[in-house]
């Protein structure tokens, strides 16, 4: 990390006095890494407060070490806001020790500053990704909140500030033996607030009940259970009518609070009339500010917003999707004229997104309103101009929605596919496919699918269409699959090489042996042009053979001898090339072309035949030694048909 300091900074300690706006401030005054953390520039940021903190910590007068304790507090900061809280776990450690080894401080200073840091500590703990140190942050937490609360007292700012931090993250934890700690920790704080009624910890109750609200409710949702709901929602409406008392009833705050009730209300007893009250408060909310202060004005976006969330949760869902959509077709022009600030424009986004996960219903209207949704959306959003302030998450978005798009036609599509309505599939996994080709090179992660599915999609068409009954042609739907892979893929990938080979087994299925002979011998070719290993080229050699061998013999039963032998005579000639000459299925080849010469009166060729097998035969009487005498059995019924006297060559 240090090392990357050499291209922004020649010489890390001349930034105190090179910039105006920091001259002054002295050692560990900020400089280049404040400057970069508020900056959020992440790397640069780490790199300078490592640097400021290594080069303290080499001196070791008290204003060194007390700033050198700054800088590291800064440091921990820095690498906590970008998400690195285990490093920053350790400095703040670092800290920790420092501060109880400093003798300078009076007992009563270093315990107040050794609290505030185990504080930020067991923040860092809970921040992490590992299991056990979230349960350790939980313990440290509770430890401070009793030590904080002995020395200082119950109603003090910090103990207030542990506690809410416990009851948060308890909300985490599914052990049921919190839930009485929890209900204590809240009774407390809320006798604490409720004592001074000042404007701030009107505020704080507010909080409060939001937080212990949400507790319960997500409680009852995990247990079913009915009573925590109806106990979340009546502290919900304490803290709503506080609220309202506080701000007004049309105020965006309260908005929020009465949407929380509405969510709560979902696992409450008489659920149904209690939501339906609270979204005609919203709609009612909403028509006023409608009227009075039009569609664009942000406190009417507000209330559009939060009413189509009460309907998505109880109402309607049409409804909620025509006000999302109005709600989104009314901030395209105030993006584009640049009336609307990142954080309405990342909510605006944030609603679009949520919105999706909303229409997938496995039913027939719902997969409709998926489709139209997302259609009408991208239709919306591709009205952006490049120079759009959201910059690149625009982009992301618009490839989201594509992506979106694309999954429901294709949900679509298995819908039809499974009652076989193919017509009505096939243009539906193109559009899906054609849609996903639109999104960014990076950001195609489903291509594949789509175009998989698309060929799917014709091979059971066609094989469909394969039953003569139907009067139509598989070929076309065929020959549109394998041209997909060709495209999408190669000729020679596994996909469609395996293409290939359904499509030749269906074909054979159906006794049109010809027709998968063509496909056969095309892998048999396309591998040896590749140069595939050995085993892939036997196989498909096999399989050709096969299919050549299933066409002969159909050609025998109608008497085309003509055809069979020369068919017969392939695959010999397929067998010993690939398989080798004295390989098990070549022998059986030679064995039905003699036996085809046979049936078409050519003795003399049939015994030839035999007998270079009888011949080769003998190569690989250790391997197989009842090869020989099978080949004497297969001369002697041939003597027998034809009335000669034939005997294997010696």
């Amino acid at each position: 990390m240090i090392e990357s300091t050499e291209k922004y900074c020649r010489n890390p300690w001349s930034y105190n006095f090179a910039n105006p706006s920091i001259r002054g401030r002295g050692p560990g005054g900020g400089g280049f890494g404040i400057l970069y953390a508020r900056a959020k520039i992440g790397p640069q940021a780490l790199a300078f407060l490592t640097l400021e903190a290594d080069g303290k910590s080499n001196r070791r007068d008290g204003l060194a070490q007390v700033s050198y304790r700054i800088v590291r507090d800064r440091l921990a900061s820095t690498l906590a806001f970008f998400d690195h809280h285990l490093e920053a776990l350790k400095v703040h450690e670092e800290r920790l020790m420092l501060v109880q080894q400093d003798d300078k401080l009076d007992a009563q200073e270093r315990d107040g500053e050794c609290l505030l840091i185990r504080h930020e500590i067991a923040e860092c703990m809970w921040k992490s990704n590992s299991f056990s140190l979230r349960k350790a942050a939980l313990k440290e937490q509770r430890g401070i909140s009793r030590e904080a609360e002995s020395r200082y007292g119950s109603d003090s700012a910090f103990v207030c500030r542990a506690k809410m931090k416990i009851l948060k993250m308890s909300l985490m934890e599914k052990d049921p033996s919190l839930d009485e700690e929890t209900q204590r920790i809240y009774e407390s704080l809320l006798q604490t607030f409720q004592t001074n009624d000042r404007g701030r910890h009107r505020l704080r109750i507010i909080a409060l009940q939001n937080e212990y609200a949400y507790y319960l409710y997500t409680r009852g949702r995990e247990r079913e259970d009915l009573d925590l709901g109806d106990k979340a929602t009546a502290i919900q409406e304490e803290a709503y009518a506080l609220q309202v008392r506080i701000y007004g009833e049309d105020n965006d705050q309260s908005m929020t609070a009465l949407n929380n009730l509405v969510s709560m209300i979902a696992i409450s007893t008489n659920a149904k009339s209690r939501a339906h009250e609270i979204i005609e408060k919203s709609r009612k909310i909403f028509t006023w500010r409608q009227k009075h202060l039009g569609n664009s004005h942000h406190r009417t976006l507000q209330a559009m917003d939060n009413l189509s969330l009460a309907l998505q949760e109880h109402g309607d869902i049409n409804e909620a999707l025509s006000l999302i959509l109005l709600s989104i077709e009314t901030r395209i022009p105030l993006i584009r004229i640049g009336d609307m600030d990142d954080k309405q424009m990342r909510s605006t986004l944030t609603l679009m997104r949520d919105a999706v996960g909303l229409l997938e219903k496995d039913t027939d209207e719902g997969r409709a309103n998926s489709q139209n949704f997302l259609k009408k959306a991208i239709a919306s959003m591709s009205r952006f101009e490049h120079s759009n302030p959201a910059g690149n998450e625009y982009w992301d978005v618009m490839n989201y929605y594509r992506q979106e798009y694309a999954k429901a036609l294709r949900n679509m599509a298995k819908q039809h596919e499974a009652h076989r309505e193919f017509d009505k599939s096939i243009p539906l996994r193109q559009e899906a496919l054609n849609e996903t080709l639109r999104i960014e090179e990076e950001c195609r992660h489903y291509v594949k699918d789509h175009w998989r599915g698309l060929a799917q999609a014709y091979f059971r068409s066609g094989k469909r269409f394969l039953d003569p009954r139907k009067g139509q042609s598989a070929d076309e739907s065929f020959t549109r699959a394998l041209d997909l892979l060709c495209i999408h893929e190669s000729p020679t990938a596994d996909e469609t090489l395996g293409m290939r080979r359904q499509i030749a087994h269906l074909l054979e299925d159906h006794e049109q042996h010809w027709k998968a002979a063509l496909l056969r011998r095309e892998n048999l070719v396309l591998l040896l042009e590749q140069g595939t290993e050995t085993g892939a080229i036997a196989q498909a050699a096999e399989s050709l053979v096969g299919t050549l061998a299933g066409q002969a013999k159909r050609n025998l039963r109608y008497r085309e001898y003509e055809a069979a032998i020369l068919l017969l005579a392939e695959c010999v000639d397929v067998a010993s090339t690939h398989l080798g000459r004295t390989h098990q299925v070549t022998f059986v080849c030679r064995g039905k072309l003699a036996g085809a010469h046979s049936q078409a009166g050519n003795a003399d060729m049939a015994v030839s035949i035999m007998n270079a097998a009888a011949i080769d035969a003998r190569e690989v009487e250790d391997i197989n030694p009842g090869l020989t005498k099978q080949l004497q059995d297969f001369l002697t019924k041939m003597r027998d048909r034809h009335g000669q006297n034939v005997e294997v060559t010696k």
